[in-house]
């Protein structure tokens, strides 16, 4: 209801979701400092003088230049979007006339005096633009672009994942990412999830729970299927949203991972997970694999596995 908390994540999938023990030993915490004030910023409106509205065009490709973004599929009142304020150069004195649901080309247009260019530029409007509405990620996705901007500058030494395509045999294969898990990214992506869910909540799924693999039949999860259960749990129940995956098969619909998380009933589930672990990390380079892919020996007794 109105003034109410956002809803807060599970213990399980807002403390252990971060997964500490995954983080690698030569990674530093880089936390992203966002600090959001409640209250809007008081910008000077610009001033559209001839002289200024002439040298329009050299200024714009000074901004371009240095980066500016404008606001992704940003439209007016009348469904016009920054490339008509671009086209048409005195239309960005009267912007504030036709101002859209996220305001006027002036606060949106690089053009026209607006856009993002700074690090606080897209968090602020991160955070702003997915107040506005309650559609937010979950249906135009008008601010996940500014938003995946906000969470690269925030996190500046934040490492990129990969995927690695894996071969099990001739027609056999699947992709794997590997490097997923990012503390800095998951508490990026957390608070908004907790806010408003949809595509945030894909995103910290992703980066608070780490590496899965693709192969035909589904998603195995291989650092925490708890993790991400708990997640897909929670988006459920409080949005009636569904995980999608981004590093992967995107926006595809996440295999249900709260049933990889009662393996303990499946003996031969268990089993097929550890082979297609081995086959995918180059098994019989470990510096200790014995008892592995033996068929003589139940996988229980496989070196490094133990079965409760």
């Amino acid at each position: 209801g109105e003034g109410g908390a956002p809803p807060a994540l599970p213990p399980s999938a807002s403390k252990s979701l971060r997964q500490e023990d995954l983080k690698p030993d030569n990674e530093a915490s880089t936390s992203p400092d966002i600090i959001i004030s409640p209250l809007a910023a008081v910008v000077p409106p610009p001033v559209f003088a001839p002289t200024a509205l002439s040298n329009r065009r050299m200024k714009f490709d000074e901004m371009r230049a240095s980066a500016c973004l404008d606001t992704p599929n940003w439209e007016d009142k009348d469904g016009d979007g920054c490339d008509l304020y671009e086209e048409e150069w005195d239309l960005c004195p009267s912007a504030d006339s036709y101002a859209g649901v996220f305001g006027p080309a002036t606060t949106n247009c690089c053009f026209c005096g607006g856009g993002s260019s700074t690090c606080e530029d897209f968090r602020s409007k991160c955070r702003e633009y997915i107040n506005v509405l309650d559609l937010g990620f979950n249906e135009i996705g008008l601010v996940a672009p500014l938003c995946k901007e906000a969470e690269s500058c925030s996190c500046p030494n934040a490492v990129d994942h990969y995927i690695n395509p894996v071969m099990l045999g001739v027609g056999l294969g699947f992709n794997e990412t590997e490097g997923l898990y990012n503390e800095c990214k998951c508490n990026f992506w957390l608070p908004l999830c907790e806010d408003k869910g949809g595509e945030a909540c894909d995103y910290a799924a992703e980066y608070c729970c780490g590496d899965y693999l693709y192969y035909g039949r589904g998603f195995r999860y291989l650092n925490s299927p708890q993790c991400y259960c708990d997640f897909y749990k929670y988006t459920q129940n409080e949005f009636g949203h569904t995980l999608k995956p981004k590093a992967l098969h995107i926006n595809e619909e996440f295999t249900n991972p709260c049933d990889q998380a009662d393996w303990r009933s499946s003996i031969e589930e268990e089993k097929e997970s550890l082979e297609l672990i081995y086959n995918a990390t180059n098994g019989q380079d470990w510096t200790n694999n014995d008892g592995w892919m033996t068929k003589a020996v139940g996988h229980c007794q496989w070196y490094g596995i133990t079965c409760d």
